[in-house]
């Protein structure tokens, strides 16, 4: 409690009883069951750019009773996903042009008049300034673009013969549960005392790259919170309640 902008809430979560109960589900939704993304069918290659793969798995399953009739219960919730989440994206990349031609691997051009003639990166921009050493850098950053999903279908951008275009397809994997647990006791006919434990445990894909999974940014979140409460009635209308909770939450955010 305390003073907020907004609204509070007061979330009263399920006791146990006299009898046993209990109910688990299970719910499954993956790729066969889902179109294509309309950006991908609608695109100049979309034959060429298949339905990304999705696969989403989420489970829920709880069960109470007592522990000593009509003094003492027990309340146990579960439910988790496991999500593989799609992703798809238009690249812009540098053309086959342009990456040989900075790295002085290709034939100089010399006629204005063809369309593959950069005049700024003639024999080599890299070597021509004198940067040799960064190379094998700038082959690796190309090499992660020529080997991304969807690279095989790059068309030339118009107007720029440095520039190739393709959709790219992706995914990432998002994970969660959460186990909750209640016991209650009624200590006399004007006083009921209850224990509730909370644990949240999940991963948050935060960023997913389309070039390779290691620049993927996750975010684990863990949380655990409790609660004590015990009600006193002093008459059919005035009742006291003791509260006592405390909560733990972290979020961060890295680089896979």
């Amino acid at each position: 409690f305390g003073g907020l902008g907004g609204a509070q809430t007061n979330e009263i979560s399920v006791a146990g009883s006299n009898r046993f109960h209990g109910n688990a589900t299970y719910w499954w939704n993956g790729r066969v069951m889902n179109a294509n993304d309309w950006f991908n069918k609608h695109a100049a290659l979309a034959d060429q750019t298949p339905r990304p793969f999705d696969n989403a798995n989420q489970w829920a399953a709880a069960i109470g009773g007592p522990i000593k009739k009509d003094k003492t219960f027990f309340f146990v919730n579960t439910e988790g996903l496991r999500v593989i989440i799609p992703v798809r994206g238009t690249i812009y990349a540098p053309s086959p042009q342009f990456q040989c031609q900075s790295l002085g691997t290709c034939p100089v051009i010399t006629d204005p008049t063809n369309p593959n003639y950069l005049p700024d990166l003639q024999g080599g921009n890299i070597p021509s300034n004198g940067n040799s050493s960064a190379i094998p850098l700038y082959q690796r950053m190309y090499a992660l673009w020529n080997g991304a999903p969807g690279a095989a279908n790059a068309a030339p951008v118009v107007g720029d013969p440095e520039t190739v275009t393709y959709n790219s397809t992706s995914s990432n994997f998002a994970h969660e549960y959460l186990i909750t647990g209640r016991i209650d006791q009624v200590l006399s006919d004007k006083d009921r005392l209850y224990g509730h434990v909370v644990v949240d445990k999940g991963v948050q894909p935060t960023f997913t790259s389309f070039l390779s999974p290691l620049f993927n940014v996750a975010s684990p979140q863990p949380q655990y919170s409790g609660q004590l409460n015990e009600t006193h009635s002093f008459s059919p209308n005035v009742t006291n309640q003791f509260i006592f909770a405390a909560a733990y939450y972290r979020a961060i955010f890295s680089n896979t």
